[in-house]
């Protein structure tokens, strides 16, 4: 009987690919409590804000206000 070929796990089943974040949703989620407190002002949780690839064009205005991050940075997709 041929003996069967394995596949190692990561040829198996192939990572879902994801945008990269942007530069300033990085520094969200670097400084120190920074995404609780904007979690907590958004009135969301923080999981919602870490599973953002950009920040929503609707709260890109108060995410600018509350961090301080300029939006180049928040959205550079639209803001060059």
């Amino acid at each position: 009987m041929p003996r069967k070929e394995f596949l190692r796990p990561s040829l198996r089943y192939p990572k879902k690919q994801r945008k990269r974040k942007s530069r300033g949703l990085y520094e969200i989620g670097v400084r120190p409590g920074l995404k609780s407190a904007l979690a907590k002002h958004l009135g969301v949780t923080r999981q919602a804000i870490s599973d953002w690839d950009a920040v929503p064009i609707n709260r890109l205005k108060e995410v600018e206000q509350f961090t301080g991050i300029p939006r180049e940075k928040l959205r550079p997709d639209i803001f060059r």
